[in-house]
């Protein structure tokens, strides 16, 4: 096969089923309107995938085309590459209905002013809703706006006399800020993930009336008035602890899907507030592990591969061993999406074995792992960085050190959110530092110490913990 041209050879590689069906593709004058290609692609079939055949180019090209034109053969073949890729996509939809839906929603939102959206959304929530709520900004979007509703129609004017009017005032109030709040919250969780920039319009005076009336007797605009402050970066500490205290008061009073997406947007969000001191660690934990009692996030008992992830990485901050590697070992089966399951668990626990000693055991986990988002990628990268230090492989830990270093510049970096990249910049910092000083006689105590003070101090590092026990073990 390996002689065989890249386009024959993915052609080959379809299944017996997809080749009947890539042909019926090629036929059709829709998506192909080159006459000879189906002609070039049976033969393809036949002598390569079926016969098994040496592939020959001169031979190849006078069996299909009259006059030898080799440029007429590669123009071909690059036809069929492309057509091939749509190929492949479609087919991906057709076997995905969630992918098909969304990719319809995100369509229908427009078109012909969003008339469509509403009849197809309801049509299939369902299975919507078996993915990861925030994944899909505008899906968060509309769920947020059938929880308003419900929830505004459930409002009540508890005073005496003929105050009807006033009840409509306050109601109107009242729906204004819910808006008003979750949509800032939705804004302020894209501008931290990724590069953009919004018009807050009214928000400032929403805020400044909240911390006027903070009697107000609604426990969703607390929750949301205490997201969109953690999520601005004020005063993280206080109000996640205060976000924290709301949902025990208040979680049977809350729709769970509002508390899902309140969820998912900390997760979002975690690298950008996980660094800010380590009592908010203690209090991301308390969220963490009050979420998996209640079964928020969850489906079907299912833990989503990220929440697993973030509560494996909190818990090791905290020294809570023991109990990250029960929960490791207790979702390990129960994990989704499906696929991400065996490398999310093996991620994590190469992650517990390197920060409770025992790296060579690591090792033996990571070497399969191959993740396809650049976020788990540059995780990956810090987890093989802590492993070659731990195992004194100095000249494996620069290398992957530079390798990391490039692929974090502007023009290289496929991770756009400026948080995201700076827990990983200072993160490579500290090790090149720390390696610095295990390898130079010259340098000391006093290094040791100005560097466990930066890190202490830093406003967001990666593996804080870890960096702060090796660099002990060099005092």
């Amino acid at each position: 096969m390996a002689t065989y041209p890249l386009t024959i050879r993915l052609l080959i590689s379809l299944s017996n089923k997809e080749c009947k069906k890539f042909k019926a593709y090629l036929s059709s004058p829709y998506f192909n309107t080159v006459k000879r290609l189906p002609k070039v692609y049976e033969l393809i079939i036949d002598e390569f995938k079926e016969k098994q055949k040496e592939f020959n180019e001169p031979d190849f090209i006078e069996k299909v085309y009259t006059k030898s034109s080799e440029r007429t053969y590669k123009s071909d073949l690059s036809k069929l590459k492309k057509h091939f890729e749509k190929f492949i996509i479609l087919q991906e939809i057709e076997e995905k209905e969630q992918d098909f839906n969304h990719l319809i929603l995100k369509d229908y939102i427009n078109r012909v002013d969003g008339c469509f959206f509403e009849k197809k959304y309801h049509k299939v929530k369902n299975l919507l809703e078996e993915k990861p709520i925030d994944h899909h900004y505008y899906q968060s979007i509309f769920q947020i706006e059938e929880h308003f509703d419900t929830y505004i129609k459930s409002y009540k004017d508890n005073r005496t006399g003929d105050s009807n009017l006033q009840a409509i005032s306050d109601a109107i109030d009242l729906d204004f800020i819910l808006k008003k709040m979750c949509f800032g919250v939705l804004m302020l969780n894209r501008t931290n993930i990724a590069e953009t920039d919004y018009n807050f319009g009214m928000m400032s005076a929403v805020l400044t009336y909240l911390k006027a009336n903070q009697q107000i007797d609604n426990p969703l605009i607390r929750l949301l008035y205490y997201a969109y402050e953690i999520l601005s970066g004020r005063n993280e500490e206080i109000m996640l602890q205060n976000l924290n205290e709301e949902l025990r008061r208040s979680d049977k009073k809350i729709p769970i899907d509002m508390l899902n997406i309140l969820y998912t947007i900390l997760q979002n969000n975690l690298k950008r507030i996980n660094g800010v001191k380590s009592k908010l660690h203690k209090e991301l934990f308390k969220l963490y592990e009050f979420m998996l009692n209640q079964k928020y996030g969850q489906t079907n008992g299912n833990l989503p591969v990220t929440f697993y992830k973030n509560v494996v990485s909190i818990g090791l901050e905290l020294n809570k061993y023991d109990y990250v590697n029960e929960l490791i070992e207790k979702y390990k089966d129960k994990l989704m999406p499906v696929e991400l399951a065996n490398e999310t668990y093996a991620y994590n626990k190469a992650k517990y074995l390197i920060y409770i000693d025992k790296p060579e055991q690591a090792r033996d986990f990571i070497q399969n792992i191959k993740f396809k988002d650049w976020i788990l990628k540059f995780d990956l990268k810090c987890i093989k960085i802590m492993l070659s230090y731990d195992l004194k492989e100095l000249m494996l830990l620069e290398a992957l050190i530079n390798a990391f270093d490039v692929s974090l510049t502007p023009k290289r970096s496929p991770v756009k959110s400026e948080p995201n990249t700076i827990v990983y910049k200072k993160f490579i910092s500290y090790v090149k530092k720390m390696n610095r000083i295990y390898k130079d006689p010259n340098l000391g105590k006093k290094d040791v110490e100005k560097l466990v003070l930066d890190i202490e101090k830093t406003y967001q590092c990666s593996n804080r913990n870890w960096l702060l026990k090796r660099l002990k073990t060099l005092l």
